[in-house]
């Protein structure tokens, strides 16, 4: 930068334009030049700022992505699972979604749509239900469980005279 505002300032004294000294060197030109120069700064400045917000915004995510601790898989993986087999997903069990026709004005697409959405909402009501009955079946278990461990609990407590207060 320094090189080429020298060689910028030799090239204008070669020239005939005056160049004075006052708080460093300044090079006077006519009042045209000076509104040019004025905007090309302007946007150099804006073009720096913008370069600048960009850089400070990219180096705070990369710190912030370097920051953060590293996130469990799959948090009910760790805790393991008593189902034999994994559970179908609503994808592998519903039809695919139905299709809308091109136009309401073809009589027997639009009646193929609507029977198609009905088929498909019926098959979808059927897994919700199926998916609501197998969670409270786990829940029951779950609770005969709990139910369980509590009485270990007690019979633990009793055999050693745990609760009897000193």
């Amino acid at each position: 930068m320094t090189r080429f505002y020298i060689e910028y300032l030799y090239s204008n004294m070669r020239t005939g334009k005056v160049v004075s000294m006052l708080k460093g060197i300044q090079v006077l030109f006519s009042p045209e030049q000076q509104k040019t120069d004025r905007r090309e700064i302007t946007v150099k400045k804006i073009v720096y700022g913008v370069m600048t917000v960009l850089w400070l915004s990219t180096a705070s995510l990369a710190c912030a992505a370097a920051d953060a601790p590293p996130v469990p898989a799959v948090a009910a993986a760790a805790a393991g699972t008593n189902m034999a087999a994994e559970y179908p997903s609503a994808k592998a069990k519903l039809p695919p979604l139905p299709v809308p026709p091109s136009s309401m004005e073809d009589a027997k697409a639009t009646a193929a749509y609507i029977a198609a959405v009905d088929a498909y909402l019926k098959a979808a009501q059927s897994y919700i239900d199926a998916a609501t009955s197998d969670a409270n079946k786990v829940i029951q278990e779950r609770n005969a469980a709990i139910e369980s461990a509590n009485q270990a609990a007690a019979q633990y407590d009793a055999f050693f005279k745990l609760d009897a207060k000193k």
